[in-house]
């Protein structure tokens, strides 16, 4: 079945936005170890056919490749061509949240930090809409997004940016001389919540999970105030989560 057509995203913005991918190998390697552990506990990637949405600058696409094994295969897609390596998998660029791939295709899929750049809620709609598409019925899907809550904004490194309504985000970015357009719309767990409701996902919360493979992958490499956070007790990470900077899921399809 060939994919399914819906209404093309809507890009009145796009020649305001700019790329946000992490180019960094070291960096992009610990975030596929960190995202193969925190699979590691739902699935095998031996054999496994993977999608990658968003690959950025294909190094994790590349690990991946070599995780499957030979009877595994790896795809990524991305509406930028920014790779910095291109063996060991299959790349297509994509002009918006379509996804060129057949339905049920997919062992699992790794949207990380991808949804709040494809746009507006209708188009993270449409994002978690075609990745569902693509999914096997028991498929699994790794899924991060940055908390709007959380008092440093990602990209920008500004305090409290996600929080403003997005008018006022953008002039708070030309006022700071950071650009003209605020691009991302990062989610709080319960608009993201709703969202997976609406698209058809059961979701397992691996936030807690990921602190702790974090601390454990990237302390030589982390400051001293993070390293500090990380090494909170786990009892108190519940109090905290509201303004968790990001949000991790495991999802998995279920029957609409």
């Amino acid at each position: 079945m060939p994919p399914t057509p819906h209404t093309p995203l809507k890009r009145s913005n796009a020649v305001q936005r700019r790329p946000h991918a992490i180019l960094s190998h070291a960096s992009r390697l610990r975030k596929a170890r960190k995202i193969e552990l925190l699979l590691s506990a739902f699935s095998s990637l031996q054999g496994a056919r993977i999608l990658e949405v968003g690959t950025g600058s294909g190094y994790m696409a590349q690990y991946f490749s070599e995780r499957v094994g030979p009877t595994g295969r790896v795809h990524a897609c991305d509406v930028m061509d920014q790779r910095q390596v291109t063996e060991g998998y299959e790349f297509q660029q994509i002009q918006d949240t379509r996804l060129p791939y057949q339905d049920d295709t997919f062992d699992i899929v790794i949207t990380n930090h991808v949804i709040e750049h494809v746009g507006e809620r209708e188009a993270q709609i449409q994002h978690l809409q075609e990745i569902r598409r693509v999914l096997k019925p028991d498929g699994y899907v790794y899924l991060a997004v940055p908390n709007r809550w959380a008092f440093i904004e990602p990209h920008y490194k500004l305090l409290f940016l996600s929080w403003l309504p997005a008018p006022l985000s953008s002039i708070y970015l030309r006022l700071r001389g950071r650009g003209n357009f605020y691009d991302c719309r990062p989610l709080s767990h319960r608009s993201l919540t709703r969202l997976l409701h609406q698209t058809g996902f059961r979701f397992h919360q691996q936030t807690f999970a990921a602190i702790s493979v974090m601390r454990d992958l990237e302390q030589p490499h982390l400051s001293k105030p993070r390293r500090l956070a990380l090494s909170a007790p786990r009892f108190m990470l519940p109090a905290v989560y509201p303004v968790i900077p990001t949000l991790i899921m495991i999802l998995t399809p279920r029957s609409l």
